[in-house]
């Protein structure tokens, strides 16, 4: 075999192969279920700004002399929440793809160059997932990080909300 750039433990690389495969399955569920909840959370803030919208509608309709400047202003307010938290959403929603491995490609090209040596072809593709686990870890925290702040004015927009049916109400 010729000389490998790359050192591989003289082991038997199919825990490893597992464990690395196994982990990135893990990696990529969180990625969707993460998805999954900022789906939600922009429904919901959508949901709301309607129910909002359709309250203001039958509020004004049935007073004469229309809603104070108080309640538009936190109407309004909301509105602002709901445009802020739909944009951090889909700014996490949209982050970079995550990484799965190289390409079918590589492993073909990895299997033809090392066709005899099954260990090395399994140390590749563990390391293959291991350099893509390491990847993803910056922009799960990267999608994280957006989803929360999302989720944050998502609760500032159901709190300004409420405040604008109680006010429009008195």
């Amino acid at each position: 075999m010729e000389t490998e750039e790359r050192r591989f433990p003289n082991a038997d690389p199919s825990l490893s192969y597992d464990l690395a495969k196994n982990e990135l399955s893990i990696q990529l569920s969180s990625v969707d279920a993460l998805d999954s909840k900022i789906a939600l959370g922009g429904s919901l803030a959508t949901t709301l700004m309607a129910i909002l919208l359709a309250f203001f509608g039958i509020r004004t309709g049935q007073e004469a002399d229309g809603l104070s400047s108080w309640s538009v202003g936190l109407l309004a307010g909301t509105g602002g929440l709901y445009l802020f938290t739909l944009a951090l959403l889909i700014l996490a929603i949209r982050t970079r793809s995550m990484e799965i491995g190289r390409s079918p490609q590589d492993a073909w090209d990895e299997a033809e160059r090392y066709r005899t040596y099954e260990d090395v072809l399994y140390w590749w593709a563990t390391e293959s997932f291991i350099e893509s686990i390491s990847h993803n870890y910056q922009r799960y925290q990267e999608k994280l990080r957006l989803a929360a702040s999302g989720f944050i004015l998502l609760g500032a927009q159901v709190t300004a909300g409420l405040f604008f049916v109680i006010a429009t109400s008195a």
